[in-house]
């Protein structure tokens, strides 16, 4: 029969008990409750890492503590006797038999209020050599820990373990050598800091003053942080052990290097510029965080060319924290060959980091790298990661899901002053969920109070968000500024960036911009309002060029232009703006510009037939489709209807990319629309050297065997069409026992290719080669 106590969460409480309190123990006259006490105070103080210590009997056998901290599993025995204990003493055998009797598997902690026999310290060294470790806290030792906190136990502990497998040693006179070794690591992270203050610049320019308070920690939070942690230098390092010795003492070892490059891969405004800012935050690492655009991203040397050595190695190790490079928004930049060539070489000067690392003994350079770029360019970027063992991390944070959701709202509606009742919060989720739309929702409804109509919400977030900004010019006082200028202002904007194929512009030309849509005198007040309520921003090394705030405000303003276009009745301009211009702007999203115009016009039937209607349009749209099914998405169903729409065209490669849409096995198409698909995309396609790639699409279904799919196929010109059908109707055959006989005998032969004889002779053949099947 046992028991395990566990201690409470600590984590989420702070400790009831200090090394104080363990020191003033010594007062105590009852000896009885002093060693209780004494168990317990330092069940307090322990550090863990995944959960806290627990107290675990059975019968014959107590373990005082049981707990796991960075990685190690630690059997520790607290002891308050006056007297000090000696090796043959009952109480330090019963400790070496319960450390003994775990073969091996943990590493034992004596705990001592009082000095102990020096003996002690040789018998331990004995167990440490025969790969029994243990370590000794004892005596005064507790009053040095005491002098530089509770926290530093966590040192001593890491410190004397490490002592304890390379000396064999499992006690320190003075625990202010540990002291000095750990100031000294303080020391080396300031230095290596101070070196690399390019990304305060980052973070000054990316975060908000509201961001700790409303940062979601999530999932990839965690996944990051995991990453970091492998990073960690001292886990880097090599160890000599044989494969049969690698797993003793509680040794933890990575036996293979680590990911180093990872690409976060999302859509617009799911939060990745976000993340790389609350990246800069952590402090379990040293960050430096740079967008895109700017110049010499593969330059790491410079940054510690003045004041260290080896790439600043030695004072990282010493520091024992990871290097964390963010690259944000690859999207962002429109120089793609040009970095494209900085990718390729920060690769490589991490090869020659990683290769330096040897010379200190470590598997790799403790430096992890993230990219982050929107989903939509990420196929712009994938060659330049080519022979590259890259993490790649898709659409794990487009929305916040389940508590996440719930987090958010709280978050967001404390600090914005609104509410929304548990209804409308719920109604609103598959809106409110993504995390851009939340945020503009928020501003745009800040001191509100409690939010009554939500019924004009649905997808003009935008809308409300603008509305909202246009009442706000009111405040300004801004002669000649008001809330038509303002949206003339983002318009003219939009338009310069949608003719120059940029998402930004240089500042004096978006001073002109402003000059002519208001009196001159006022350019640069005008100019700091747009940047205040966060429609503009300002970007590069000196500021001089600006954007959007958001990338989705460029697409808003340019889908305006467009609906402009319609609604004043120039149908084809409109068109030409969309496949001319738009379809080929490097920053902005056809499908999302296309969707905005859709929503927001009276003429919804004029939008769909333009993009029907252009083979340009619904070639990229059809595209974007199938690469979303690929990636597990399901298209919403107005993409469904024109892809249907599509398929009844008489153009080859639409018809071609409609089939394979509505044949996907996620969409669960009905089987007429999948047969009428194939059909068409046949009798277009079926002079393709890859052809044969429809029938294999139909293999998974039964519709294979569908007379209209049969006649089309064994009617083929091309002999592998032919055979790729049989083999795939034969399989059928072997492993459903199918009768497959009904193919041919609704089977109507080209009379230009068969006569009734050879026909007969085919039919027989075939029927053979199924039979045997």
């Amino acid at each position: 029969m046992s028991y395990t106590k566990r201690r409470k969460d600590v984590s989420m409480n702070p400790r009831e008990y200090t090394i104080d309190d363990i020191i003033s123990l010594r007062n105590y006259k009852d000896h009885a409750k002093r060693g209780y006490d004494f168990e317990r105070f330092t069940s307090e103080v322990l550090p863990w890492t995944t959960t806290p210590p627990d107290q675990v009997s059975k019968l014959g056998e107590q373990i005082d503590h049981f707990f796991e901290y960075n990685g190690r599993y630690y059997l520790a025995e607290s002891k308050a006797k006056l007297d000090p204990i000696t090796p043959g003493s009952h109480d330090w055998e019963d400790y070496e038999l319960k450390l003994r009797k775990r073969s091996k598997s943990c590493i034992g902690l004596f705990l001592s209020l009082y000095d102990v026999n020096p003996r002690i310290y040789e018998t331990s060294a004995d167990l440490n050599k025969e790969g029994f470790l243990n370590i000794i806290i004892a005596g005064k030792n507790w009053d040095d820990i005491m002098v530089h906190g509770a926290d530093f136990l966590g040192y001593v502990i890491d410190f004397l373990t490490k002592q304890a497998r390379t000396k064999f040693k499992g006690n320190i006179d003075s625990v202010d050598e540990i002291w000095n070794i750990r100031y000294n690591s303080i020391i080396a992270e300031k230095k290596i800091r101070n070196s690399v203050q390019i990304s305060k610049i980052f973070r000054r320019r990316n975060s908000s003053q509201r961001h700790t308070a409303l940062y979601i920690k999530r999932k990839i939070d965690r996944q990051i942080n995991e990453m970091i942690e492998t990073m960690q230098p001292s886990k880097l390092c090599k160890l000599d052990r044989t494969k049969k010795h690698k797993r003793k003492a509680g040794v933890n070892i990575i036996r293979d290097k680590p990911t180093q490059v990872v690409v976060v891969r999302d859509s617009s405004g799911s939060g990745k510029t976000t993340l790389s800012v609350e990246m800069c935050n952590l402090q379990t690492c040293i960050t430096i965080a740079r967008s895109a655009y700017e110049d010499n991203l593969d330059d790491i040397r410079s940054l510690f060319a003045k004041d260290f050595n080896d790439y600043a190695l030695r004072e990282v190790i010493s520091a024992n924290k990871p290097l964390l490079y963010v690259i944000d928004s690859l999207d962002e930049t429109n120089k793609i060959h040009q970095k494209y060539k900085e990718i390729k070489s920060l690769l490589k000067e991490m090869d020659e980091m990683n290769e330096l690392s040897k010379k200190y003994n470590m598997i790799c350079y403790p430096i992890l790298v993230i990219f982050t770029v929107r989903e939509h360019y990420w196929r712009d970027w994938e060659a330049a990661f080519e022979g590259r063992v890259v993490r790649q991390i898709v659409k794990q944070f487009s929305l916040f899901n389940g508590e996440e959701y719930v987090e958010a709202i709280t978050k967001y509606s404390q600090i914005y002053e609104y509410s929304l009742d548990d209804e409308k919060i719920k109604s609103l989720e598959h809106i409110l969920s993504h995390p851009f739309t939340l945020e503009i929702y928020s501003k745009a409804h800040e001191y509100e109070g409690e939010i009554q109509d939500i019924h004009e919400f649905d997808t003009k977030v935008l809308d409300l968000y603008f509305k909202k900004k246009k009442d706000d010019t009111i405040k300004r006082h801004i002669p000649g500024y008001n809330a038509e200028i303002m949206i003339k202002i983002c318009m003219s904007l939009s338009r310069a960036m949608l003719d120059l194929n940029t998402y930004k512009i240089q500042r004096e030309a978006m001073y002109s911009i402003i000059e002519e849509n208001c009196e001159k005198n006022y350019v640069g007040q005008i100019f700091l309002a747009l940047e205040s309520e966060e429609i503009i921003a300002s970007i590069g090394i000196d500021s001089e060029y600006v954007r959007f705030k958001h990338n989705r405000f460029l697409e808003y303003f340019i889908s305006k232009h467009v609906y402009k276009e319609i609604n004043e009745g120039r149908m084809s301009d409109a068109k030409i703006m969309i496949e001319n211009k738009i379809s080929s702007h490097q920053f902005c999203s056809l499908h999302q510009i296309v969707n905005d115009v859709y929503n927001s016009s009276l003429h919804k039937n004029e939008v769909s037939e333009i993009l029907v209607n252009s083979k340009q349009l619904m070639n990229k749209q059809m595209r974007s489709i199938r690469y979303k099914i690929s990636r597990g998405e399901i298209p919403s169903p107005k993409d469904i209807q024109q892809v249907k729409t599509v398929s009844t065209n008489r153009d080859p490669e639409l018809c071609w990319n409609a089939f394979f849409i509505l044949a996907a096995r996620k969409l669960k198409s009905p089987r007429r629309d999948i047969i009428e698909a194939f059909t068409t995309g046949w009798d277009l396609n079926k002079y393709k050297e890859d052809a044969w790639k429809m029938i294999d699409k139909l293999h998974q279904t039964d519709i294979i065997l569908d007379c209209e799919v049969s006649n089309r196929v064994l009617n083929s010109d091309n002999t592998k069409n032919i055979l790729v059908y049989i083999d795939k109707i034969s399989k059928i055959v072997q492993n459903e026992r199918r009768d497959v006989s009904n193919i041919f005998s609704k089977f109507k032969p080209d009379s230009n290719k068969y006569d009734p004889d050879d026909f007969i002779f085919i039919k027989d053949f075939l029927s053979k080669i199924l039979k045997n099947n």
